[in-house]
């Protein structure tokens, strides 16, 4: 087994339960709702479990990419305690509703950035949630592509786009900047790029081909971490789930609770090493007998790993070592997996990166 350095990030799973939780934070595409679905309410299990929580004490908001209105208007099943909106920048919480604005400046600077970039259209939406401004040169044309993707691209539910001259959209309240790419095979050279021409912002990946534009310090993970220092409530009694790059920040804060991922995976991999046993042992199909795992222990924590190690030894155990190869790339140690391999490799050293593990530098001798 090759293993890789182990990541400087905190995570904690699910095992113990939600024992200490005192507050979950929720994305909302992709979480609570399915993620193509236009205009979903959450289902009547998701609601009844959301309450369940709420039974239990628990605190319970929406960190999404949407406007907070959104969430207050569509969803009418359950009643958040906050949302967190347009990835950070937006929060609404009781009464209140904070919003983060850019300035003039940074608004005229990544128009320029995107109309120097064919395969980038930049949009903005007010603190209100309104699509106020686009590169787009036609209210049309946009129109005509957001209906394609069969997305919501008016976050408020105000169906009248005020797209209009860039520099008239500078004098409105603009919270969310975001960047369309027509391949997001350009998504790491546009973010480097990006990175050196504006060093107090970053862009994070939030959509199918889209990208927002975030102050440094600023995400989904800061605006959580302060609304629970003002419940006071601390770091390690908070749990997250999500899908998205920007979610991914925010469980390197807090607690990660995804056990149903977890369990998934468990369940995939019996599928596949299941599958694998039936072929072997009816001798009917000629098939190499090889499993390629790659970083399977993403969703468990160093506790519930070892179950990782449990389901490929219990499958040695039936098929047999000898009738069975698996090569397995993770982050953590085989240790931490519960595995004893044959052989394991660092692909990553002061001479390898990892992008191509395997090559070597020719010595002097073999030349």
């Amino acid at each position: 087994m090759a293993s890789l350095p182990k990541p400087a990030t905190r995570r904690i799973g699910e095992t113990g339960g939600l024992s200490g939780i005192r507050l979950a934070a929720l994305d909302f595409d992709g979480t609570l709702v399915p993620k193509d679905v236009p205009n979903a309410d959450l289902n009547d299990r998701t609601a009844a479990l959301l309450e369940q929580l709420r039974c239990r004490d628990l605190r319970l908001i929406v960190a999404t990419g949407r406007h907070p209105s959104f969430i207050q208007k569509r969803i009418r099943k359950f009643q958040f305690d906050a949302v967190i909106g347009y990835s950070g920048n937006v929060v609404s919480h009781g009464c209140q509703e904070e919003a983060a604005t850019f300035s003039a400046d940074m608004i005229q600077a990544v128009y320029a950035f995107a109309k120097n970039h064919p395969s980038l259209e930049m949009t903005l939406y007010s603190d209100q949630g309104i699509a106020c401004g686009s590169s787009s040169e036609s209210k049309g044309a946009l129109l005509k592509k957001w209906r394609r993707t069969d997305r919501i691209c008016d976050l408020n539910g105000v169906a009248d786009f005020l797209i209009s001259d860039i520099r008239k959209v500078t004098t409105m309240q603009v919270s969310r900047i975001c960047l369309h790419l027509d391949r997001w095979e350009l998504y790491p050279g546009i973010k480097s790029e990006f990175q050196i021409h504006f060093p107090g912002f970053r862009l994070i990946k939030t959509g199918d081909k889209q990208a927002e534009v975030l102050a440094q310090g600023r995400s989904k993970a800061s605006e959580i971490l302060r609304l629970a220092h003002r419940l006071g409530i601390s770091a390690d009694q908070i749990a997250c789930a999500g899908d998205d790059e920007n979610d991914m920040e925010k469980k390197k804060e807090v607690n990660y609770y995804i056990g149903s991922m977890a369990r998934h995976t468990l369940i995939q991999l019996c599928g596949y090493l299941g599958f694998l046993k039936i072929l072997l042992t009816e001798e009917k199909y000629p098939i190499i007998p090889i499993l390629v795992i790659d970083h399977i222990s993403k969703p468990f924590d160093t506790s519930n790993a070892r179950a990782i190690g449990q389901v490929i030894n219990k499958a040695y155990e039936k098929i047999g070592k000898e009738s069975l190869q698996i090569f397995m790339f993770d982050d953590e140690e085989y240790t931490t997996l519960a595995l004893q391999p044959e052989h394991s490799e660092n692909l990553v050293t002061d001479k390898k990166s990892g992008f191509n593990p395997f090559y070597y530098l020719n010595s002097e001798n073999s030349k």
